[in-house]
């Protein structure tokens, strides 16, 4: 198990690392492209300093800038999960079992898809805090052209709920789940909020990713949790696809998500612990936690992860200091606080002194009766 952990941690880190970097360096050369063209006709005779000033000014604020600059991240994004994803595949352990498959019925999977809307619509409401108290979470996407907000409602429609589950509840879950669903789903849950990169939707990429986790190691059909991440990105983007068409629903919008999620998370309270696609089964190794989390590669994942969030949002918070929001702007570390609360609560506690389900069969391991993890000759030894 703690091979198996130890390499899921730095399987995300290079999925995430290789996204960064390639969205970096189609970024930098987007950037230094069209300094060139700004920076061409400044007359640099005077203050230096205030002439490169403007010159950013002028970059940063073109329209054709910040249309580059989200095409960049999206190409980025793209390609850094594709090549991302092949890392994670040659990384992860080669002895994965398939989850395995189950159908669900009409109606059981209506009653997941509402609930999974309480908790994205729960975690949305946790995240966004600081909206209720007027400070704005900026996405870098509010100034781009319409054009490019097509390819990237494209892209959120489509590319990321492929892309997420397959990398997330597909590769990762394969092969943590023979050591117990549990720890495995709050594994894949917590690592795909960190790789949102932002406290504002690291709730409700952990809330979600924690059902969708359930869902795929309940029935081994990653084809459930892509469409119902299709309908959450749907939903979410329904005001913006509406306002292209010149549509303002922003208050019917509000008023029937809200009866959603409503309806979604109590559901989830009531109905939840009794689904039988949601049941999770408790780890089939005794010091899972320990194995799971206290490893190099899993460590440097979450910690790695909480940095990149801690830094985003201190980057908003100098920002608004700076337009001279400081005193109302703090508000914006009660999503980073819960963000880093809920890694350590998940580290320290999840798998902790917990028991096998059952004894470990006598007859031959290798018979088709055995239900057992696979062999982990690290377990014993304790080594990485």
């Amino acid at each position: 198990m703690r091979r198996t952990y130890n390499r899921g941690g730095w399987s995300v880190v290079a999925l995430y690392g290789v996204t960064l970097a390639i969205s970096g360096i189609i970024g930098n050369v987007v950037a230094v492209l069209m300094s060139v063209g700004v920076t061409a006709n400044l007359d640099l005779s005077g203050d230096i300093i205030h002439s490169i000033q403007d010159a950013i000014d002028k970059i940063t604020s073109s329209p054709e800038y910040i249309d580059a600059m989200v095409l960049a991240s999206l190409i980025g994004s793209a390609l850094g999960m594709g090549l991302g994803m092949l890392l994670m595949h040659l990384i992860l352990p080669k002895d994965r079992t398939a989850v395995p498959y189950r159908k669900l019925g009409g109606g059981e999977y209506a009653v997941t898809i509402l609930m999974a809307f309480g908790l994205w619509g729960v975690g949305a409401l946790i995240g966004n805090l600081p909206e209720f108290f007027g400070v704005h979470i900026t996405t870098g996407m509010e100034e781009a052209s319409d054009g490019v907000m097509w390819i990237f409602m494209f892209y959120a429609l489509f590319g990321a709920p492929l892309l997420e589950e397959l990398a997330f509840r597909k590769l990762l879950l394969d092969a943590m789940h023979p050591y117990g669903k549990t720890v495995a789903a709050f594994t894949s849950a917590m690592l795909f909020g960190l790789m949102h990169g932002n406290s504002a939707q690291f709730m409700l990429a952990f809330m979600l990713g924690l059902l969708l986790a359930a869902v795929y190691m309940n029935t081994g059909n990653i084809w459930y949790t892509i469409l119902i991440h299709f309908l959450i990105n749907l939903t979410g983007s329904l005001p913006d696809l509406f306002m292209f068409l010149g549509i303002d629903i922003s208050i019917p919008w509000y008023v029937v998500v809200g009866m959603l999620v409503l309806a979604g998370f109590v559901t989830a309270i009531v109905y939840g612990p009794h689904a039988e696609v949601l049941r999770l089964s408790r780890p089939e190794i005794p010091d899972a936690n320990r194995q799971a989390f206290k490893n190099p590669g899993m460590l440097f994942a979450m910690i790695g992860g909480l940095v990149l969030i801690v830094v985003n949002d201190l980057m908003q918070i100098i920002g608004d200091v700076l337009r001279k929001e400081g005193a109302v702007t703090m508000i914006r570390l009660i999503p980073t606080t819960l963000a880093i609360l809920s890694v350590i609560f998940i580290a320290a506690f999840v798998g902790r002194k917990t028991k096998p389900e059952a004894p470990a069969p006598i007859a031959d391991p290798s018979g088709p009766d055995s239900h057992t993890a696979p062999a982990d000759p690290e377990d014993q030894t304790g080594t990485f």
